[in-house]
């Protein structure tokens, strides 16, 4: 039988230290996720944990390899009773999607086990589990029933948003044939017009140093968008926008980052932030010039976007988390993503599930309410009336 060892990492430099080991796990593990890089979430601890504490459990093998790992911090909740909650790396801030512990194929259902059962016989160090941003088929899922009835603890399963995706065919043109005929007419209209007064460029960064001033150009345009919105958007927050600056560098060196833009005689009037990883490439972020929103300036940038990545070799574009009505016009396929909370029978855990139990509550009554309360435009007719 294959011996494992587990430990957990809590310091900042432990965790810099596995660096070199977390980069050979990501590839071995045919990871496709930026958001489970070494990277990304050494970065996003750095800037963005506040008073989190690490709680990155490892398993290695014999020979000392690392084959499995489970990213994981411990939050406090404010308050008197200082409710721990054990929760993923990255799991606020940024939008980290699809995340997972990263394990080495060969050692799955080992390595799996190793990991829950040193979690799970760690409980002094937390309160409740909450796994946020998982995909139906993570890995994190799986052997955790099985654990839960050695326990007694009870979950709660709930769909927190989906994914919409393309899976791209061969050629941009039999791409182009399965959208809809009349926003394919439209797509083409815009790039006309657009082209009217000057030629239109599509634009690729995607290594240092100009990628990292795409960045501040993109920041610019996204800024500028929500502006005309008449919102503020997080994308842009001081300690955000500094964690993106860093992580964007480490992913340009590993060939990950991308940063698309149009340019109209040298001018940036549209950008598109993403990363391509194996055969995957994931839109991220975006902004636009206001002034050319009446040419559909947004839907020209994906629509280039998706034809680079059919190009280059890419066999799926990830519109990443949300439901934003622009991502049905390009597809209909989405992938749930869902949150699972886990709750024993200590004290805390107890007044964790309450909690949790209040708010669903607390939220159930609210939308029932405004279900019944007519809608401005409503109440104008009925007085008309």
């Amino acid at each position: 039988k294959i011996q494992f060892a587990s430990t957990v990492i809590r310091s900042t430099f432990e965790l810099l230290d596995l660096a070199r080991d977390w980069r050979s796990l990501f590839q071995r593990a045919h990871c496709e996720n930026v958001f489970m890089t070494f990277e990304w979430m050494s970065q996003w601890w750095v800037h963005l944990a506040g008073g989190s504490k690490l709680f990155v459990v490892t398993v290695r093998n014999s020979d000392d390899e690392l084959i499995a790992l489970a990213p994981l911090r411990i939050s406090q909740h404010a308050g008197p009773l200082q409710i721990r909650r054990l929760g993923f790396l990255g799991d606020s801030f940024v939008g980290s999607d699809h995340l997972d512990f990263l394990v080495d194929p060969q050692y799955l259902h080992g390595a799996l086990e190793t990991l829950w059962k040193f979690i799970l016989e760690h409980r002094e160090d937390w309160d409740f589990i909450n796994l946020s941003g998982l995909r139906s088929d993570a890995l994190a899922l799986l052997q955790l029933c099985s654990r839960l009835n050695r326990i007694k603890a009870s979950s709660h399963v709930a769909l927190s948003t989906s994914c919409p995706y393309i899976h791209l065919p061969e050629t941009h043109d039999a791409f182009l044939l399965g959208l809809g005929v009349k926003f394919r007419k439209n797509l083409r209209y815009y790039m006309r017009s657009l082209q009217r007064n000057a030629p239109v460029e599509f634009v690729t960064l995607q290594k240092t140093p100009e990628i990292e001033l795409g960045l501040e150009d993109l920041l610019r345009l996204h800024e500028a968008r929500f502006a005309q919105k008449g919102s503020q958007s997080a994308f842009i927050h001081p300690r955000v926008a500094a964690f993106h600056r860093a992580v964007l560098t480490d992913l340009a060196n590993l060939g990950h980052a991308r940063i698309h833009f149009l340019e109209i005689e040298g001018r940036r009037v549209a950008g598109l932030y993403g990363f391509s990883t194996g055969s995957t490439f994931s839109y991220f972020q975006s902004g636009f010039d206001p002034a050319y929103r009446h040419f559909s300036i947004g839907s020209l940038l994906i629509n280039c976007a998706i034809e680079y990545a059919i190009e280059t070799g890419h066999e799926e574009f990830d519109f990443l988390r949300g439901n934003e009505a622009y991502k049905a016009i390009w597809t209909s396929k989405t992938r749930p993503l869902i949150d699972i909370q886990l709750f024993d029978g200590r004290a805390k855990s107890k007044m964790a599930e309450a909690g949790k139990r209040f708010q669903e509550f607390a939220s159930h009554c609210k939308a029932t309410f405004l279900r019944g309360v007519p809608n401005t435009q409503q109440r104008s007719e009925e007085r008309r009336v």
